[in-house]
Parts: C-alpha cells; sequence; structure tokens
C-alpha cells in the first residue's frame, strides 16, 4: 500500500474536514488519493462497501 504524503494532511479540504471531524469527506479524500475505487476503499478499512 502507498502512503500518503504528510502534507496531504494539512490541505485546505482535509484540513476542514478534519477540523470538523467530517469522517465521509475525509475518506473520500484519501480514497482519491490513493486513486482506488469505493470497493478498494472499503476492503483497505475493514468495511462493506456500502457503508463507505
Amino acid at each position: 500500500m502507498t502512503q500518503i504524503p504528510p502534507q496531504f494532511w494539512s490541505g485546505p479540504v482535509v484540513a476542514a474536514a478534519l477540523a470538523e471531524c467530517d469522517l465521509p469527506t475525509i475518506l473520500e479524500e484519501v480514497r482519491r488519493a490513493h486513486g482506488w475505487t469505493q470497493g478498494q476503499l472499503a476492503e483497505a478499512v475493514g468495511y462493506s462497501q456500502s457503508w463507505v
């Protein structure tokens, strides 16, 4: 699995989502950063695709 660079977490969208505890936005940004499908993200976090 590739790692997300540290500056990812301080980007405006992610930083705002972290400040608001906006988990859906954080998950979506992580998914995009990795270039994953929703199914791949679900597998990575150990939840069903419908949860993600």
